[in-house]
């Protein structure tokens, strides 16, 4: 289990990241013949991607790392670049503003099949590139040291394969128009670890996104519409829903709440909930993606203002729904059926009558034609 640097935010479900063994996360998911590396060895068995920092010009490296930034960095990289990704997010925002000059040098030189997207005026990329951030410090429970930066980075970045990271740069307004819920309440957790997991968007994106979530409570629309973003990046990225499900279990140590009535999610939680220690990280993985699976895709303004209670709601209409087509296409074929039936009936009953009638015919003497 991966406990990841955290963030200042007090959330219940942090309390959970350091119970159990870091052993179990290991053996949970072994095969005969296998064996899973743990989050450790996965880091450390990852090469550097290939990154030359003498070609960053003029010492350029945040431009140099926008033009591949889906190839995982090494550590000499990220040292380079992690100082200067540390803003929050309007801070990043403005920063990435000032850099028009250097994003047009780069995208000129792609050389990529699918171009950057871009805003208009003045032309900037829709999707900024960060080195996600966690807390102070913490550490894999069982482990004996505090995971780096850089670790918890190259633990994140390999919750998605490359070609889901690369598909970051095409993110446009439709976008964020509609979303899976899984993919927001996926986003909710990681991001109760990591702070813009996934990266940001221009700020003509996120304006827009604005406009699309109208909030009656001003004192969550922030919170609504973070979430959302991270959501629908995940969805435009393609990214498996398993894979991030076993993320969340097995490196993050997410301990997900059994639900009573219906799911009870994160994402529409204004405040933490309690979760309960489920020991065994495979039947954590397998609650976690239960309850996930069957969650609707809505849209930014209904999700703007959604309730638990009325997702579940929601849900139970739409369970009942394909009972009642059912029942419904199965009375009406038995009508059908029923309705054939009596034609057929009523047919062979007129065939049979008038064929009696032409065999119970008066036959006509022709000898006795013209006689009185």
């Amino acid at each position: 289990m991966l406990a990841v640097p955290q963030r200042g935010r007090s959330f219940p479900v942090r309390r959970c990241c350091l119970l159990g063994m870091f052993r179990e996360a290991q053996v949970a998911v072994e095969q005969p013949g296998t064996r899973t590396l743990n989050v450790l060895e996965r880091v450390s068995t990852v090469d550097g991607g290939g990154w030359d920092w003498s070609k960053a010009s003029g010492g350029d490296y945040e431009s140099y790392w926008m033009s591949r930034f889906w190839v995982p960095l090494d550590e000499k990289g990220f040292d380079l670049l992690f100082p200067r990704t540390l803003a929050k997010g309007h801070r990043r925002r403005h920063a990435w503003a000032r850099k028009e000059v250097a994003f047009v040098d780069i995208l000129a030189n792609s050389s990529l099949s699918q171009p950057w997207a871009l805003t208009t005026e003045p032309v900037r990329p829709n999707y900024i590139p960060v080195l996600a951030r966690g807390g102070p410090s913490s550490k894999p429970a069982g482990s004996e040291r505090v995971l780096s930066d850089f670790e918890a980075y190259r633990a994140l970045h390999g919750s998605m394969p490359q070609h889901a990271w690369r598909r970051l740069r095409t993110i446009d307004t439709r976008s964020f128009e509609t979303c899976a819920l899984a993919y927001v309440e996926l986003g909710t957790i990681i991001s109760q670890y990591f702070e813009s997991p996934y990266g940001l968007v221009d700020q003509d994106i996120k304006n827009d996104i604005d406009k699309m979530m109208p909030l009656s409570n001003v004192r969550h629309a922030t919170n609504r519409r973070r979430l959302w973003t991270v959501g629908c990046l995940l969805q435009h990225a393609r990214a498996s829903i398993s894979r991030l499900a076993q993320f969340c279990v097995f490196d993050l140590g997410y301990c997900p709440r059994r639900p009573q009535d219906g799911p009870t999610l994160h994402c529409l939680q204004f405040e933490g909930r309690a979760t309960v220690s489920e020991k065994d990280p495979l039947l954590r993985s397998q609650l976690l993606e239960g309850y996930l699976t069957g969650l609707p895709v809505v849209s930014a303004r209904i999700f703007a203002e959604l309730t638990g209670r009325q997702l579940i709601d929601y849900m139970r209409r739409a369970s009942e729904q394909p009972a009642r087509v059912g029942a419904a296409a199965r009375v009406g074929a038995a009508a059908r059926v029923g309705a054939a039936a009596r034609v057929g009936a009523a047919a062979r009953v007129g065939a049979a009558a008038r064929v009696g009638a032409v065999i119970q015919k008066p036959v006509v003497d022709v000898r006795m034609v013209g006689r009185p």
